[in-house]
């Protein structure tokens, strides 16, 4: 899952091991890596993007830095090829 500030900005991802117990998740427990993707990134360029990262996920957010969904490689990759099966 990713956690989010006050203001719905990414603060990283969190395992489901970290959602097992009693109480809030602190921001600390969330692991940072998903590059962040403006909504005027090109496909191509956001799979690049993701590509060259760790996580296979892409965070796009708005031009105060908050969450507005998230775009997977698979995604991506799935829409580009069907593009080209045309």
């Amino acid at each position: 899952m990713l956690l989010l500030d006050a203001e719905r900005r990414p603060l990283g991802w969190i395992g489901r091991h970290e959602l097992g117990g009693d109480g809030a998740v602190a921001a600390e427990d969330a692991t940072p890596g998903s590059p962040t993707l403006q909504p005027e990134t090109t496909l191509r360029d956001a799979l690049s993007t993701m590509l060259g990262s760790s996580v296979q996920m892409g965070v796009v957010v708005d031009e105060r830095e908050a969450v507005l969904g998230l775009v997977s490689v698979d995604a991506i990759s799935e829409v580009l090829r069907a593009g080209a099966a045309r």
